[in-house]
Parts: C-alpha cells; sequence; structure tokens
C-alpha cells in the first residue's frame, strides 16, 4: 500500500504543482510530516528534491488548479 501511495504522490509530484501537503492529502496521508517521513525513507531524498530533479521542461502536462 505505502509504494502504491508513494509512486501515486511521485506522479502528483512532477504533473501538477500542488503543495506537497495537498498531495499527501490526495495519496492517503493525514499528517504531511509522515508523509514525508515515509517519501524520504522509500526513495532516499525529500518530495521536494524529487519534484525538482524531475520537472518536466514542458509545462503541457501540468495541472495548476488545485483538486476539488
Amino acid at each position: 500500500v505505502t509504494e502504491f501511495k508513494l509512486a501515486k504522490a511521485k506522479e502528483l509530484l512532477v504533473q501538477t504543482e500542488w503543495s506537497i501537503e495537498e498531495i499527501s492529502k490526495q495519496v492517503g496521508y493525514n499528517h504531511p510530516i509522515h508523509f514525508s517521513r515515509m517519501f524520504k525513507k522509500y526513495e532516499n531524498i525529500s518530495a521536494s528534491e524529487y519534484r525538482q530533479m524531475n520537472k518536466k521542461s514542458s509545462g503541457s502536462r501540468r495541472h495548476k488548479r488545485e483538486p476539488d
């Protein structure tokens, strides 16, 4: 389950402009701190570092609107 949540989070980190807090909620974490710790534990880098390293040069796939 954790791997599934983190896979979805990685997708959202690259494809959206949503905050880490919003992404953590979208993938099922109630506390962003817990999400951040789990992300770093499994990926060996922080969620923000992951986003920076994997940003797409094309903005066409990015969602700028906050989720409903």
